[in-house]
C-alpha cells in the first residue's frame, strides 16, 4: 500500500510539471502570435477610434490602407489618418491583407482623386482646427485647400501638411 501511495504522488508531481511546462509553452506561443500582429491588422469592422484632434469616432472600417482607413460613420465616409489614431475599442477580426493597388494606395492618390472629382472637403488637423474647401494641389507631403466662398482662391489657399491631418471628409 505504501508503494501505491508513493507512486501516485510521483505520478501526480510529474503531471503537475507537465501541465506547468505546457502552460508556459502555450503562453509563449500566444506572445509570439501577438508580436506578429500590427495595429493595422486589428483596426477593422465595427470600431470606435480615438483620433487626435477629433475625439472618438464610431463606425465601421470598410477599407484599410497603409496610411489611413476609410470608415463609415453616420451618413458620410470619414478618412482617418493612422498616424492620428491614439487607440480604439472593438474591432471584428483582422483586416484583409493589403494586396495589389490597395497595398500601394496612399494619401496622394486618394487626394488627387478627390481633387479631380471637384469635391469639397473638411480637413480636421491633429490640433483640432479645421479647413473646409476644395483641394487645389497635391504635393508630396502637403495639400493646398482653397476655402469655400473665398473671393480670390489663390490668395486665401491654405497648405496642410499630410502628417497634420487627423481626418478628411468629403462634404
Amino acid at each position: 500500500m505504501r508503494w501505491d501511495r508513493l507512486l501516485a504522488e510521483i505520478e501526480a508531481a510529474a503531471l503537475d510539471e507537465a501541465t506547468l511546462e505546457r502552460d508556459a509553452l502555450a503562453g509563449e506561443l500566444v506572445d509570439q502570435e501577438w508580436a506578429a500582429v500590427r495595429a493595422r491588422d486589428l483596426i477593422w469592422g465595427d470600431v470606435a477610434l480615438d483620433v487626435r484632434g477629433v475625439g472618438w469616432i464610431e463606425g465601421q472600417v470598410v477599407r484599410p490602407a497603409e496610411d489611413f482607413v476609410v470608415m463609415t460613420a453616420g451618413v458620410r465616409d470619414v478618412i482617418v489618418a493612422r498616424s492620428a489614431v491614439l487607440g480604439w475599442r472593438g474591432g471584428t477580426g483582422r483586416a484583409p491583407e493589403l494586396l495589389g493597388v490597395g497595398a500601394r494606395l496612399g494619401w496622394s492618390q486618394l487626394l488627387r482623386a478627390i481633387r479631380d472629382d471637384g469635391e469639397d472637403v473638411r480637413v480636421v488637423r491633429i490640433d483640432g482646427s479645421q479647413v473646409v474647401g476644395t483641394i487645389g494641389a497635391v504635393a508630396q507631403d502637403a495639400i493646398r485647400v482653397r476655402p469655400l466662398g473665398g473671393a480670390d482662391p489663390g490668395s486665401t489657399a491654405v497648405w496642410v501638411v499630410l502628417t497634420a491631418i487627423a481626418t478628411l471628409q468629403v462634404v
